[in-house]
């Protein structure tokens, strides 16, 4: 298993659209460490007048 230099341990933010609107940070947290990866913070974008899921 390959070792991580300090540059890999920075932090790094993914832009990801079109979601369902069923996801929510629990699900979105959940299915990254099923793949090995620690999420320390999600953020969802909510429409400001309908507060649903923005589709920007």
């Amino acid at each position: 298993m390959a070792t991580r230099t300090s540059s890999e341990d920075t932090d790094r933010t993914l832009w990801m659209g079109d979601l369902s609107s069923d996801w929510d940070a629990a699900y979105i947290t959940e299915a990254f460490a099923k793949m090995g990866e620690e999420v320390t913070n999600v953020k969802i974008v909510l429409d400001k007048y309908t507060s649903k899921v923005c589709v920007c």
